[in-house]
């Protein structure tokens, strides 16, 4: 890109609220709608900004903007579900029309659908504006590392997010889906001190998931009392009872014996 261009892709970037402005600066030179140095367009930004009347303008030059990436492999919709526009999301995805499947499944550069950038970040608006056209498929999608929507959901304590996406379903697959290391959203909840998060994804699953354990043979419980949660440890001790620490990871150890201090003296009462 020239530094002409550039100039004036940021001229064009920086007056974003101006509609006028916008239409006067592409009529002159349309190659402004290009991407900048990290390969973000004005599109994006508008995205991101929540300015759909800017939008309107962009994309009726060039409809390509809408699966355009940045150099993070994100696209306009990415953007919007994670900052929760919900009125550019709603248009974006009125534009996806017949390439509406390949929008959203785009992948950022980590394998990041905009689904799973909504669930994420906790914006639960945009993540029933994107299931209302994706429908339950949404739910299995995965990372490059094998994290689904509720994998991240747990991690993040997105309790209304979580308790969306169980209302939604998806069953066992989605209770038992295992990251790259063996982690189900159930072991990363308590992995992540997220007791809330945590109790909604038990009362979906019950006292089977107590005994699930990673690729490394670790459970829910050790790897709460490896990070001192200690709530989170009482809360697993409560359902799962003393015998949750007799159970042992593919070293032999058992939570007791990975355990930080504080999470030994909650512990402690369960021991025999």
């Amino acid at each position: 890109m020239s530094k002409q261009v550039s100039g004036r892709t940021r001229q064009l970037r920086d007056q974003l609220s101006d509609v006028e402005s916008v239409k006067y600066i592409i009529d002159r030179d349309e190659h402004v709608l290009t991407h900048d140095k990290d390969g973000t367009t004005p599109f994006m930004y508008a995205a991101v900004n929540g300015q759909v009347e800017v939008m309107s303008v962009l994309y009726a030059k060039d409809s390509n903007l809408l699966t355009q990436k940045n150099s993070d492999g994100g696209t306009a919709l990415h953007f919007a579900a994670k900052t929760d526009h919900t009125a550019v999301v709603t248009q974006l995805l009125k534009w996806g029309g017949r390439d509406l499947a390949d929008l959203l499944d785009a992948r950022t550069n980590d394998g990041w659908t905009p689904f799973i950038v909504a669930a994420g970040c906790g914006q639960l608006g945009a993540m029933k504006l994107i299931h209302a056209k994706g429908g339950d498929d949404l739910l299995m999608q995965k990372t490059y590392d094998d994290w689904t929507a509720l994998h991240w959901a747990a991690h993040g304590g997105r309790y209304a997010v979580v308790a969306q996406l169980l209302e939604w379903g998806g069953g066992r697959e989605m209770l038992d889906a295992r990251n790259e290391n063996g982690l189900t959203p159930f072991i990363v909840a308590a992995g992540c001190g997220q007791v809330s998060v945590l109790k909604l994804i038990h009362a979906e699953g019950g006292n089977s998931l107590l005994k699930d354990k990673t690729h490394t043979g670790n459970t829910a419980l050790h790897l709460a009392g490896m990070q001192g949660h200690t709530s989170v440890v009482k809360q697993l001790l409560e359902w799962g009872g003393g015998a949750l620490l007799n159970m042992k990871n593919n070293k032999g150890e058992t939570p007791w014996d990975t355990a930080t201090s504080s999470a030994r003296q909650t512990m402690a009462s369960y021991k025999k």
